[in-house]
């Protein structure tokens, strides 16, 4: 079995004498032709390990190796590791064409090998009709594709992309990630991509690592990471919105799992606690774990428990509805229907053909819940409705299923393999359980 292309082993980075630990004993590997995403906020560690990668700061202890050989004492300009800066740092006053074939000219590599490796780096690019441009001219996206070919050209063994689209306008960035994920594709790439942006993260990567404070919190394939969050700050920082989080204790009560919070308590009908939580006694800690799209609105008496209605975030097709229940801020997604005017009347008249559209009188606009042969409390999971009657202030009721729970050790934060068990059976749901 071959080995990886690169291997992190214990690696850590510590500053002022030991006051500051930037990287804390994290181990990874990156297979070939694999893209590993290092995701996390600013100041979590992620930037230094790539210096010590490539080779611009010297790790305080761990080892690194690609193809199986240790690289901590060679020098960076010999470890066939290409590293692409957040600012691009092209040179502006040269052509492109200078710019993609400076690392093979410091080489001393053949002039008529570099003219052919920077004209087939510049076609697979799209930057033929620009090589004899100053790079200075060209827009963001475009030096930041100079920026990717310079570092390609020399067909580095690794290639590490450090925020490369963070300076990008917001518009240019689907195309640049579009990009990128095409020359992993097409090249075989093995990639480091760090950022801070989860949707990079999880359109380019073929597995992601969460670092909080130097540490690595989970590394897990991206299909995997945000439906099975394995720590409450993975799912914290994964998802927008983010999942929601509520603590308390767990006991079977009534037919079903009662759930206790500092200020309320939520029975969940029809489910019981696995054996695995059950044995762990009455007194243990939970935090339980769900996503703002499974949480759904009802009328207040319909809910398993309430909340009121801080505002409402409008977003394309859906909106966020922030909530507070109890003191505990919570997000549900919903779907709305907005009304929008053709073409707007001068200020002061009305059409008579045009349409009404002034808001509705106020009315409730929870949706109605699905009525089934085994539970008649599951609600419609994509209610549509008009967020006008959204009031802050308004209270709502809260319904979720217990198969969207994710639960996590409310000590250690980890996420436990056991969550509720829906046990079918008809009943019929009393009003609002909720409040203990």
């Amino acid at each position: 079995m071959s080995a990886p292309k690169l291997e992190a082993a214990g690696l850590t980075k510590i500053y002022k004498d030991g006051a500051v630990v930037a990287v804390d004993n994290i181990s990874f590997t990156v297979e070939s032709g694999e893209t590993l995403a290092l995701l996390g906020p600013s100041g979590c560690g992620k930037s230094t390990t790539l210096n010590m990668i490539v080779g611009l700061e010297r790790p305080t202890s761990g080892d690194i190796r690609i193809d199986g050989r240790s690289v901590v004492d060679v020098p960076a300009g010999r470890r066939d590791v290409g590293l692409v800066f957040q600012d691009y740092a092209v040179f502006a006053a040269m052509s492109v064409r200078d710019n993609l074939a400076f690392g093979l000219k410091v080489r001393r590599t053949d002039k008529a090998v570099i003219r052919r490796e920077v004209d087939k780096t510049a076609e697979f690019l799209s930057l033929t009709d620009c090589l004899d441009v100053r790079a200075g001219r060209l827009s963001g996206s475009e030096q930041q594709r100079v920026a990717i070919g310079r570092t390609l050209v020399t067909k580095p063994a690794l290639l590490l992309l450090d925020e490369p689209l963070s300076n990008l306008e917001a518009s240019a960035r689907p195309a640049v990630r579009q990009e990128l994920r095409r020359l992993q594709q097409e090249l075989r790439l093995s990639i480091i991509y760090v950022t801070h942006d989860q949707t990079e993260a999880l359109s380019l990567a073929d597995r992601v690592a969460i670092m909080h404070h130097g540490k690595i919190i989970q590394e897990e394939q991206t299909l995997q990471i945000m439906q099975y969050p394995g720590h409450v700050r993975v799912a914290q920082f994964l998802g927008s919105p983010p999942m929601n989080i509520l603590r308390g204790r767990l006991a079977d009560a009534g037919g079903g799992v009662k759930f206790t919070h500092a200020a309320f308590a939520v029975l969940f009908p029809a489910c019981a606690l696995p054996a695995g939580i059950r044995e762990r006694g009455p007194d243990k800690q939970y935090a339980l774990g769900f996503r703002a799209e499974d949480l759904v609105l009802v009328p207040p008496e319909q809910g398993l428990w309430q909340g009121e209605i801080l505002g409402v975030e409008i977003r394309g097709g859906d909106a966020v509805v922030n909530l507070n229940s109890h003191g505990s801020p919570l997000q549900c997604v919903v779907e709305h229907k907005l009304k929008a005017a053709p073409c707007a009347a001068p200020a002061g008249t009305r059409s008579e053909s045009a349409p009404d559209l002034r808001p509705e009188p106020e009315k409730e606009g929870f949706p109605t819940t699905r009525r089934t042969g085994v539970s008649e409390a599951v609600p419609e999971t994509s209610p549509a409705f008009d967020v006008v009657s959204l009031r802050k202030g308004a209270p709502a009721g809260l319904t979720l299923a217990p198969e969207n729970i994710v639960l996590f050790d409310g000590d250690s934060n980890l996420r436990l393999e056991s969550t509720l068990v829906p046990v079918p059976q008809c009943f019929n749901p009393q009003p609002s359980p909720s409040v203990a």
